[in-house]
């Protein structure tokens, strides 16, 4: 057996980078430079960096092509190695943002840069063709000067792209978006910050060099305890990265904005070459070859292949490297010696799964919204169409591609040991399961046998284990007769975390949660935990549970006990404090309720106060899920979507239950815009997508259901469809056009891009056009009036925003009419809503073949609308009057 590693023997190849041309590796920085990069250029070469920190303010105001091609040509022949990597990334930058201007920001038609499009004409070259001599020709000759075989651009920006700000000395852990910035921004923007240092934050955090490294040495010396230890050790490493980094919260930030800015900026720079994607962090081509991944061939596997050819060569090396010795096949060989080993494995891919679980959840949401609000393409090639939209192929493909890392993870067994009855139908589980990595809040599907022989599994929740760590509790309920426990597995979904820094802890529990509530307050970073519990007393099983630290307060009326001591809450929220509410439905909504009543108390913006506690992780909801409320109230799919209006009260359907969810928009983790998109209409699908395994128990909106969905006529469920559609692409509509206004108000130029995005890609056949004769069996006579009325109109207004942006420099006098017209069309999407509403409530009553008869005379208020509104935007910007 070799005395050395695969991995030291590369790392002596390549001691001599030092500047990590070939992508930075080293067992102390991992794969960060040692020391970040230098802020500036020589002076010889300033222009470059003074170009570059323009292009935020040329971006916003469409100057960015006209500016680049009248940048000088530099010759990086002299350039000394130390900065060569910040002039990859600087020219870098400089290449894409040229080709993001000219394509996605329409400055490909403007006046000012005819002499560009000529020459692109002329040459028959690519968009990049008018600076091929200011940027691509020194780009080229900086990366072949690093010996690499392309400029690798996208992962320099992943790992060096930051000024760290931090007092403490430099290290790659400490580098978060709370204490740098962007190096090298484009946009400069909260939405592009939080886009990178999403990535850099979760690579910095990883020890893709020393974790193998170590694993290799401890296989070599057939180390098993030290092997343990580093699989443990980057298991909760995942878990941390979750919570802190991948699921941290800033709603602030837009789905929206990132679709149409940062995600289309990454796109690929050449043909045939893949878009930027985390897969340009090496964390995961490491992670794979560790837990021994052996099948590539889903659409995504394809991809990382692809992308993992176009990494840094050194990078390359390290994977080829770490996968010449699979813990996979170590583990296999050794785990009848050793059953720590294989625990500790499973551990490590369990918690690899778990972020991979909330890594769909964000991506699905991402992609939906930026897809509904024009994206028709991601990077990776995923373009949905009609029958299958572009969020449901990212789905399926997410999935496919979770397979392939599969490793068969076998179920645990274990017998009964007690069972305590504490309330109603509650249980407390003591079991004779190992304990390995179990977190307070995690979860467990446990299988249960009972008397009568009959089997089910039931979700429980972690509370504790004894200190010899031979025994764990678990709180679980309905379960009735337990014979005994077949199995338990963990479920990567979390329930409720603890802090994941020092902090006091005030807990809001009723009895079903309680043994959870105590599991958090004996976390180690709850420094001073209140329990204050809706019972009279704790129970006499959870008695061992409380320590010294943990106080516990009953009360018999927790809302009212809390709208008492509203100044004390106020304190305790200036003081940071972290609050838990824990129970079922109808107790976490009072508790929610007299929260807000308290914190209004004290301060005029509830909203914003609350959504602050949200972005921080100081508050937090676990609810227990129960039957449905007790209420007679129900309504039509269709009642929901025409009183619905994001502006005012929001309401969708989920499973059969209608939920007010105005008030919960504020404490989304995910962000109010998705769910203003979604607003009245059938949000199952995309809830049970969005929340995997959690959907089962975990679900804020079950505190908001206000009624029950009446079943849809068979009948009416084609039309009932249309409608959602007609609700999803006018609130994506109003939506959009909102946030662009917000995220760049006095940015006419970026506001005018936006609009025409969006109306080019308005879908017609839907809104005016065949699919809507279709479902309303609208004749022929009106058909062709409407549609011909609606399309002219459309076809004009697309012509006329083009030709303002044509002219930037005298858009500002136009900024009356572009508003005009997106109130035209978020009308227009309104009232068409309206009648398609009254439609199916006369259908309903009428029956099936009364649309004949009732479609006409929405169909001529439709018409009318189009003459007068959509007719009124249909000029030329010569002649243009507001109408």
């Amino acid at each position: 057996m070799p005395s050395t590693t695969p991995i030291e023997l590369l790392l002596r190849s390549i001691q001599n980078d030092v500047y990590g041309h070939g992508g930075f590796v080293s067992e102390e920085y991992e794969f960060f430079p040692r020391q970040p990069l230098p802020q500036h250029l020589p002076a010889q070469w300033s222009l470059w960096d003074e170009y570059v920190s323009n292009l935020p303010a040329w971006y916003r105001t469409g100057q960015v092509c006209r500016n680049l091609a009248s940048l000088p040509v530099l010759d990086p022949a002299e350039l000394p190695d130390e900065y060569l990597v910040r002039a990859n990334m600087v020219l870098g930058v400089l290449a894409l943002g040229w080709k993001y201007s000219w394509q996605e920001m329409d400055e490909g038609g403007q006046h000012a840069n005819a002499a560009s499009l000529a020459r692109i004409g002329a040459t028959g070259g690519t968009v990049l063709e008018p600076v091929h001599a200011q940027i691509m020709q020194p780009w080229q000759a900086i990366w072949r000067r690093m010996g690499r075989h392309r400029s690798c651009v996208e992962s320099d920006l992943f790992v060096a792209n930051f000024v760290y700000g931090e007092d403490a000395p430099y290290a790659p852990e400490h580098v978060t978006g709370n204490n740098s910035r962007l190096l090298v921004p484009f946009f400069q923007s909260r939405t592009e910050h939080r886009f990178w240092f999403s990535v850099v934050e979760i690579c910095s955090r990883f020890p893709g060099v020393s974790a193998p490294l170590n694993l290799q040495r401890a296989m070599l010396t057939d180390d098993h305890a030290g092997m343990v230890a580093q699989l443990v050790r980057l298991a909760r490493l995942w878990q941390t990265i979750v919570e802190e980094v991948l699921a941290s919260a800033d709603t602030r930030v837009s789905a929206i904005e990132w679709g149409n800015t940062t995600a289309r900026w990454t796109a690929a720079m050449f043909e045939g070459e893949e878009g930027f994607s985390g897969l340009f962090s090496p964390a995961w081509h490491v992670m794979d070859q560790l837990i021994g991944r052996t099948k590539y061939g889903s659409f995504l596997g394809q991809i990382m292949l692809r992308t993992r050819a176009m990494l840094p060569p050194s990078w390359q090396k390290l994977i080829a490297a770490v996968g010449e010795m699979p813990v996979s096949d170590y583990v296999a060989t050794h785990r009848a010696r050793c059953p720590e080993l294989e625990e500790a494995y499973h551990y490590l891919c369990q918690s690899y799964d778990y972020f991979f679980q909330t890594h769909h959840r964000k991506v699905f949401a991402y992609s939906y919204q930026a897809i509904l609000s024009g994206r028709e393409k991601s990077n990776g090639g995923i373009e949905g169409t009609a029958a299958t939209p572009g969020w449901e192929l990212a789905n399926r493909h997410l999935r496919v591609s979770a397979a392939e890392r599969s490793t068969g993870l076998r179920r645990n067994r274990a017998r009964l040991s007690a069972e305590h009855r504490c309330h109603r139908d509650s249980r407390l589980l003591i079991l004779p399961v190992r304990d390995m990595g179990w977190l307070p809040g995690d979860r467990a599907a446990i299988g249960i046998e009972r008397v009568d022989g009959t089997r089910t599994t039931i979700l429980a929740n972690f509370v504790h284990r004894e200190p010899a760590g031979d025994h764990t509790y678990f709180w679980l309920r309905a379960a009735e007769n337990i014979k005994g426990i077949s199995s338990v597995e963990r479920q990567p979904s979390p329930f409720c975390r603890p802090p994941s820094r020092p902090a006091s802890v005030v807990i809001f529990s009723d009895l079903s949660c309680l043994g959870m509530a105590l599991a958090i307050g004996n976390h180690e970073h709850a420094n001073e935990t209140t329990i204050w519990q809706e019972s009279a007393d704790l129970p006499p099983a959870l008695h061992p549970l409380v320590n010294g630290r943990t106080r516990v307060r009953a009360d018999l009326d927790l809302a009212a006990a809390i709208l008492r001591e509203a100044r004390e809450i106020h304190r305790m929220i200036d003081s940071g404090v972290h609050f838990y509410v824990l129970g079922v439905a109808s107790f976490v909504r009072r508790i929610h309720g007299a929260l807000r009543l308290a914190i209004g108390m004290h301060s005029a913006l509830v909203g914003d106060a609350v959504r602050r506690l949200r972005e921080q992780r100081r508050l937090n909801f676990c609810v227990q899920v129960d039957a449905l409320p007790n209420t007679d109230k129900s309504f039509y799919p269709w009642n929901i979507a025409t009183a619905t209006d994001p502006k005012r009260r929001v309401r969708v359907v989920c499973k059969g239950k209608v939920l007010d969810i105005t008030s919960f928009l504020t404490i989304h983790l995910g962000g109010d815009t998705i769910l203003s998109m979604l607003a009245g209409t059938d949000i199952t699908r995309e809830f049970e997508i969005a929340h995997g395994a959690a959907s089962k128990t975990l679900g804020m909106p079950d505190v908001f259901v206000e009624g029950v969905a009446a079943p849809i006529p068979k009948h009416l469920q084609p039309m009932t469809d249309f409608l959602y559609k007609v609700v999803r692409y006018t609130n994506a509509f109003v939506v959009t056009q909102a946030e662009v206004q917000q995220n760049n108000e006095d940015d006419i130029y970026v506001q005018a891009c936006g609009l025409s995005n969006a109306i080019e890609l308005w879908p017609e056949a839907t809104m005016w056009g065949q699919e809507l004769a279709d479902v309303l069996r609208i004749d022929t006579e009106r058909y062709n009036r409407m549609s011909g009325l609606c399309s002219a109109a459309h076809k004009n207004t697309v012509a006329f925003v083009k030709e303002c942006m044509a002219d930037p420099d005298s858009l500002t006098t136009w900024t009356d009419e572009l508003t005009s017209c997106i109130r035209t069309y978020e009308d227009y999407g309104r009232m068409l809503i309206t009648h398609l509403c009254d439609i199916l409530r006369r259908t309903y009553h009428d029956g099936a073949d009364s649309i004949g008869q009732t479609a006409p005379a929405h169909i001529d208020d439709v018409i009318r609308f189009a003459q007068i509104r959509l007719g009124g935007l249909g000029r030329s910007r010569a002649s243009y009057v507001q109408c």
